[in-house]
């Protein structure tokens, strides 16, 4: 259940030297500032959390080039005749992917990292082509691939995270249907450390917050996290009510992406028939120009990371998903009275 969760990922937290009990538990409001009961968030808090840059959250979220899905964005409206029904071009083939963002409890991405369904690895759709974009130089130029990749240019490439001092780029990967795999789970966690943002002096360790996708259980994974070169952390939640605590769940994440990307996927396809482009549909190679338009306005957004971190007791350490109804109606009176006394 979900209090036994945070018991047990706090107690985590403490032994991997990110977060500390305290003797005398306060309330905090979402900046951590020690507050009144009025004025607090969430339940009192038991755990102070001391690096919340070191303390990592990340889940899938499912992509799709088609269009078919994606139904009524809000607030959108079409003019046609009376009686008439506005007809729409619409993206019916389909190219699946998936999108991780990696974020630290601070409320600053880490890491977005991309998976595109397919065997055969082709680097014009890992880069992505922005039509729109104008080219510069000739193709047989030496440096045409430099002076035309980047943001802004025709070959975009993903999302760069600005963490710790790097610049930690966007990864992308492969799988036969454009899953997570234990193999690419742990890569992305060697990506990240290639970048040396951890400090792992005084017995600190990274901590990262999974669900129990089989991926997590599977030997690439498990043989990467136990190496005493680059040791983390691992905790599973729940695995029931994970809508709930995940932060890559909330509205301010998944929600806003889905929506953006909606938006997003709408307006690129405009766009090709405006400008003419044959054939007039998204193709692969749009994945990573879309991506970077939805990460901006979900996954980058630090403010509203932070805000969806507090709401489901992650920082501060707050236990706030106890004060749900739905989880108050699982719990024993012995705990409600110890948590709400």
């Amino acid at each position: 259940n979900v209090h036994k969760m945070y018991e047990e990922v706090y107690e985590a937290l403490v032994d991997c030297g990110v977060a500390t009990k305290v003797d005398d538990p306060v309330y905090m409001d979402r900046d951590y500032n020690v507050t009144s009961q009025l004025d607090g968030f969430g339940t009192k808090c038991t755990h102070t959390l001391d690096h919340p840059e070191l303390c990592i959250v990340v889940d899938e979220v499912g992509s799709n080039l088609s269009q078919k899905g994606d139904g009524h964005v809000g607030g959108q409206k079409y003019v046609c005749p009376r009686g008439a029904i506005p007809q729409i071009k619409v993206q019916h083939s389909e190219r699946h992917f998936t999108l991780l963002g990696f974020t630290a409890l601070s409320g600053e991405p880490l890491l977005c990292l991309i998976i595109i369904s397919g065997v055969r690895e082709q680097l014009n759709i890992e880069t992505g082509i922005d039509p729109t974009k104008s080219v510069m130089g000739d193709v047989n130029d030496e440096d045409f691939v430099d002076k035309n990749f980047g943001p802004g240019k025709i070959f975009p490439g993903g999302p760069t995270c600005g963490f710790g001092g790097q610049e930690i780029p966007c990864m992308v990967r492969w799988s036969p249907k454009g899953g997570i795999t234990s193999q690419i789970l742990a890569d992305s966690l060697a990506h990240i450390d290639s970048f040396n943002v951890f400090d792992r002096a005084n017995g600190k360790t990274p901590f990262l917050l999974l669900d129990g996708h089989n991926s997590r259980f599977d030997f690439p994974f498990l043989e990467y996290i136990t190496n005493d070169a680059h040791k983390w952390t691992v905790c599973i939640g729940v695995p029931y009510g994970t809508a709930l605590w995940q932060v890559a769940d909330s509205k301010e994440q998944n929600g806003s992406y889905k929506i953006a990307l909606t938006r997003a996927k709408k307006n690129m396809l405009d766009q090709k028939l405006q400008l003419h482009i044959d054939p007039a549909s998204l193709c692969s190679t749009d994945i990573i120009p879309l991506v970077n338009i939805a990460w901006e306005l979900s996954f980058a957004r630090v403010n509203l990371n932070k805000k969806a971190i507090a709401e489901r007791g992650w920082g501060p350490l707050n236990r706030n998903l106890l004060l749900y109804k739905e989880i108050q109606d699982t719990m024993t009176k012995s705990e409600r009275e110890f948590f709400f006394s």
